[in-house]
């Protein structure tokens, strides 16, 4: 006879030694571990209090059963005593009881309490609403369907389960099938071939994140931690755009068609932005460079002159200084402005030669004749026709 809720007495139920679990491997937080599990050492409760286990003929349990719960399943309760015959009151619901997964039927698992005590999930458990389950002892978990909570710090209470993503998984029956991820560990990602998966994060077992362009750019998008991260989830990412030519630095390369890295090992161009101009002709090469580093010239006409230094990037040569509208000219030796005293008319070389006894010094000249050290006329210079005074002109 059930007993009303309100008369309900509490009853101790006593325990036998600490369970012992001959060849039972302990749980790990990561994942499944072998379970050599020992069935006469699993469950060692002294049988006046242990809760009973239906028979292989009860069609009611077991992986072969019914997915409907039995008669009185699923009502609430505070003790065994307001269950049913052969029902156990487990997280205030009466439950078929059982050892591990595979004596609950095929759509259930096995819910266990700190007291080693296992009980069958009953149908209103099976799924969740908005992450939220009915039954408020239980957690929703990452199959849409209620579980026992547990942590890294909270352990599930039973041998045959482990804790995956903050929930009991058993690693028997149908959930170590549904939640195996192969030789990957749950919260970590990995490649199907080219097909970006994620163990026990997005689903049960290996869900797909994105499919990628081959196996080789799969590979190379992995993190290296290979842990899902839910703030920045792994994406297929190229190595290089696929099927182009791009720098690497100064380095010209050709990419695969795929994405996954370069045909071969390139050019290797002047400077980077010479190689950027190289990428962009047909076909792709190293341009020669226009000028020698730090390279300087006098340039523009002869009213409107000025200095120029070659770029960071030997692609062009660069104005650096404006001669004009000072009245400036740029010295073509060093390429800088300077100012210069123009006569009204030529000098003769007369005149010149006269200048020269005055014994002028060369130390006085502007920055940008500071090259000069001499004022006498170079002898291959005068020789030669420009410097040759038409009809006999001194």
């Amino acid at each position: 006879m059930k007993v009303p809720t309100s008369m309900a007495v509490l009853r101790v139920v006593s325990m036998a030694a600490p369970l012992a679990l001959a060849g039972v491997g302990c749980q790990s937080i990561l994942g499944f571990e072998e379970f050599k599990r020992d069935p006469s050492a699993l469950d060692t409760r002294d049988a006046s209090t242990q809760a009973p286990v239906a028979d292989d003929d009860d069609a009611s349990r077991g992986p072969s059963g019914s997915e409907a719960d039995p008669q009185g399943a699923g009502d609430a309760c505070a003790t065994d005593e307001d269950c049913g015959e052969d029902l156990t009151c487990l997280f205030s619901r009466c439950r078929m009881p059982c050892n591990d997964e595979t004596d609950c039927a095929s759509s259930s698992v096995c819910l266990f309490s700190a007291v080693k005590k296992g009980g069958c999930r009953v149908a209103s458990e099976s799924s969740c609403t908005k992450d939220v389950c009915d039954n408020s002892q239980l957690v929703c978990a990452l199959d849409d369907s209620c579980r026992v909570e547990c942590s890294e710090t909270r352990s599930c209470d039973s041998p045959t389960q482990v804790c995956i993503a903050g929930s009991c998984v058993s690693t028997v029956g149908t959930d170590a099938e549904r939640f195996d991820c192969g030789a990957l560990k749950p919260s970590q990602v990995g490649c199907d071939g080219a097909t970006l998966v994620a163990c026990n994060t997005l689903g049960p077992g290996l869900a797909t994140v994105e499919t990628c362009e081959s196996s080789a750019v799969c590979s190379a998008s992995l993190p290296a931690n290979k842990a899902y991260d839910p703030k920045a989830p792994p994406a297929c990412g190229a190595l290089c755009p696929a099927g182009e030519w791009y720098c690497q630095g100064s380095q010209l390369l050709e990419c695969k068609q795929d994405g996954s890295g370069p045909v071969d090992d390139g050019t290797i161009c002047a400077t980077a932005e010479l190689c950027e101009l190289g990428r962009a002709v047909a076909p792709p090469v190293c341009p020669a460079p226009t000028c020698d580093d730090n390279q300087r010239r006098c340039a523009g006409s002869q009213t409107s002159l000025e200095a120029q230094e070659c770029n960071t990037g030997r692609t062009a040569f660069e104005a650096v200084e404006l001669c004009d509208p000072a009245g400036l000219q740029c010295n073509p030796t060093t390429a800088q402005c300077l100012s210069l005293g123009v006569d009204a008319k030529e000098v003769t070389r007369d005149e010149y030669s006269a200048w020269l006894k005055t014994a002028p010094e060369a130390g006085g000249q502007e920055q940008g004749c500071s090259w000069n050290s001499s004022f006498e006329p170079e002898a291959a210079c005068l020789s030669s026709a420009p410097c040759q005074a038409p009809g006999g002109a001194p």
